[in-house]
């Protein structure tokens, strides 16, 4: 495999995997089934895969913890990737509301001044790098202070994201 030339410049210079908890009503309709006409289809919830690709920047969600990194990378002062990485996490709420699971999305920086991060709460008209929803099976109510263990895991491809019991 081809090296660089001494002194190539490597964009983007770093990345990250970020984090935070999630939840709110416009959010939680796309996500979950509750009742309809008098009708508990709240099963039917149950079919929404527990990762969902967010393919729409129109709904409205509040971020229920700081965003933290999962994962960073040097990529410009690393001559390595991990093939993979596990490491627990502790992640606490900031704000009270209705958990619905974790959104992942990156940041990447260019260089020492370009960064791009296609952060949830920013609406972007058109993006090609989706967010990503890590799902409760069932919502958890959450308040300020109250500390959640999760998992994150990544294969140099995809990275998940586990709420541990």
């Amino acid at each position: 495999m081809p090296r660089l030339e001494p002194g190539s410049t490597i964009i983007p210079a770093h990345g990250s995997i970020r984090f935070a908890l999630f939840g709110g009503a416009d959010i939680d309709k796309h996500i979950r089934v509750d009742e309809m006409y008098g009708f508990d289809l709240s099963a039917f919830s149950n079919l929404v895969p527990g990762k969902h690709y967010l393919n729409r920047n129109d709904l409205s969600l509040e971020l229920l913890s700081e965003p933290q990194d999962a994962f960073s990378f040097d990529f410009a002062g690393s001559d390595t990737f991990p093939r993979h990485d596990r490491q627990s996490l502790p992640v606490m709420a900031s704000t009270s509301g209705r958990c619905a699971g974790i959104i992942q999305w990156i940041r990447l920086e260019m260089d020492d001044s370009v960064v791009f991060e296609n952060h949830p709460s920013h609406n972007n008209p058109a993006s090609g790098w989706q967010h990503c929803l890590f799902i409760l099976p069932q919502p958890i109510h959450v308040t300020p202070g109250r500390v959640l263990n999760i998992t994150a895991l990544h294969n140099r491809n995809t990275p998940w994201f586990f709420f541990e019991a």
